[in-house]
């Protein structure tokens, strides 16, 4: 009785989206509720070296958590980034168009290159 229950969940193990990503590409993922906690379940499934499957699972509030909690720094770095580059654009228009802005149009010599 034990051994056909093992079976029976090896097998739904093998029907699974994820798994089934997994044996044809190498990877897969994928989301649902599970009926074993009653919570939204993320899934992801890789094909290892040796042929075998390795399923993760984790629940979506968790990666929910994780995402607000890095959120800030991202948003830091981000407004960071930003106002190197308009420093940085300043400083380099200025370098390009100084030399241009200081050239007399009116007193201009014709030289022979």
């Amino acid at each position: 009785m034990i051994t056909r229950r093992i079976q029976l969940q090896w097998k739904t193990i093998f029907e699974r989206p994820e798994v089934k990503q997994a044996v044809t590409y190498g990877n897969g993922s994928s989301s649902r509720n599970s009926e074993t906690i009653g919570e939204k379940i993320y899934y992801y499934a890789v094909k290892l070296n040796n042929g075998s499957i390795l399923r993760m699972s984790q629940p979506t509030k968790v990666i929910m958590y994780m995402v607000l909690t890095i959120m800030p720094i991202v948003i830091i770095i981000l407004i960071c980034v930003i106002a190197v580059s308009f420093v940085s654009a300043k400083h380099l228009t200025k370098y390009i168009l100084d030399p241009i802005n200081e050239v007399d149009i009116n007193n201009i010599e014709r030289r022979d290159i």
